[in-house]
Order: C-alpha cells, then structure tokens, then sequence
C-alpha cells in the first residue's frame, strides 16, 4: 500500500484498542481544556491538529522503511506542553497550575528520552509531538496578541 499524504492527519482520530482510545482522550480533556481556558476552541483545535500533524511528519521523515503510526499521542504529547506553558502568568493560582501540568509534561517527555522503547510505541512522535507543543503555544500567544 502506498503513502497517502490524508493519513498525517487522519490517523490522529484511529485507535487499536479501547485503552490507547480512552488514555488519548483523558490527555484531550484535562490539557486540551487547559488549553482553551487561556486561548479559546481556535488555540485547542489548532495546537490539536499542528501537534499531531507535525508528530506524523517526523515519524514519517525520521522512521525509514516501512512504518505505522496510529492514534492521537503525537497530538497529546503536544498538549501536554502547550497546557503547561499556556499557565504561565506572574500570579500565584497560574504559576501552581503551571508547575503541576510543567511536571507532568517533563516527566512524560523524559520517560520518552531516558526510558526503554515499549512495542508499539511511537517515541519519535511522542517527541516531536512535545516540540510542537512549544511552536503551538507561540504561534497561538502570538496571534492572540496580534487581535
């Protein structure tokens, strides 16, 4: 089967199990929600959709040879920092929530850097995902300041 350029974007909204389903979820609920407190449905559905998109690209550039990625955790993964970094204000309540989703996304980050590689597991996405958490956050901060 060939390469079709679609697949970037809709193998985000595939799953292999119920429980790969259900974690993805409960990442896109409590730091998606982050993310639309601050920056509203444009800044959650646009880090969403940049994060995983960007995370299906690496893997497709940097994994050679045959590859299949599926699910949503690319796009997660990007959330994860986004949330975090979406928090940061120079007011007590905003620097908590900054530092409880901050620890949470390093530690996912690190265990992807310093952990073994699980079957079935995309680090490089999980990575680049995580990255793209950072652009995201810029370049929806940015246009918010721009309107």
């Amino acid at each position: 089967r060939r390469f079709r350029a679609a697949q970037l974007l809709t193998s985000m909204f595939c799953h292999g199990e119920y429980r790969h389903l259900a974690s993805n979820l409960f990442g896109l609920y409590i730091f998606g929600r982050a993310v639309e407190e601050q920056s509203g449905s444009f800044g959650v559905v646009f880090a969403y959709v940049f994060c995983g998109l960007f995370a299906n690209l690496a893997s497709k550039l940097l994994l050679h040879g045959a590859y299949t990625s599926l699910g949503a955790s690319g796009a997660v993964f990007g959330l994860f920092v986004a949330a975090a970094l979406t928090k940061l204000a120079p007011d007590w309540r905003s620097l908590i929530e900054c530092g409880v989703l901050g620890q949470f996304a390093l530690s996912q980050v690190w265990g992807e850097l310093a952990g073994p590689s699980r079957a079935g597991v995309n680090k490089t996405a999980h990575l680049a995902g995580a990255v793209a958490g950072v652009v995201a956050w810029w370049l929806v901060r940015r246009r918010g300041t721009n309107t």
